[in-house]
């Protein structure tokens, strides 16, 4: 088996579904000639149908889990620490200190009111597009907290249509390097061209990789 201890066999199967997420649902031709429109929501409800389909072919496996979009947790809200962020964006330390709503946009899980280690598997955060650089911040600092707060064994924040140098500049940029967090990944979907046709790329790293 590929996946590795820090991630867990469930979190390595989230990004075997979305090598399956074409490319249609990550971005696609808008009305106005040129213009092209990339939409969270949409390639959020395709790489869930992706993941049921695993979920279905491997039922023992995933026995007594569920999957579970935009649910909050029996914790319906958190406060947000701060986790090594170093940064001096007004809106991302607008947020530290206070407290958040607890609604990931996928989680797999055993129940809302269950915060049993063994039972959660992977809760997953998802940005589309280059523009949402302070969301994608206080996004990974959910993640964090969900780890910590929530005892979550894998927090995944998936990065689709993103330039990746840029991201991971960003990261570099606002979390110190001493933040350890062999727990928290970064899924890479992006899209390149073969033959004429659009193909997927997707790739991992962990957090503590990319700030190291």
């Amino acid at each position: 088996m590929r996946y590795t201890l820090v991630l867990n066999e469930f979190s390595y199967q989230i990004y075997e579904a979305m090598q399956k997420v074409d490319a249609k649902y990550s971005k696609w031709k808008y009305h106005m000639e040129g213009e092209e429109q990339e939409i969270e929501r949409v390639f959020a409800y395709e790489l869930y149908h992706q993941i049921r389909l695993k979920m279905e072919s491997d039922e023992q496996k995933y026995s007594g889990l569920q999957l579970n979009g935009e649910i909050s947790k029996i914790d319906r809200t958190l406060e947000l620490n701060q986790h090594q962020y170093k940064g001096f964006d007004s809106y991302v330390l607008g947020r530290i200190g206070r407290t958040f709503n607890v609604q990931p946009d996928l989680v797999l899980h055993k129940a809302q009111n269950n915060r049993e280690f063994n039972w959660q598997k992977s809760i997953v955060e998802i940005k589309t597009g280059r523009y949402s650089d302070f969301n994608d911040v206080v996004d990974i600092l959910k993640l964090l907290n969900y780890i910590e707060q929530l005892n979550f064994q894998n927090g995944i924040f998936i990065a689709a249509n993103k330039d990746i140098e840029e991201f991971e500049k960003l990261l570099k940029d606002s979390f110190s390097s001493s933040l350890f967090n062999k727990k928290c990944f970064v899924f890479y979907y992006n899209i390149t061209h073969k033959d004429g046709f659009p193909e997927p790329i997707v790739q991992y790293k962990s957090l503590e990789t990319i700030l190291n």
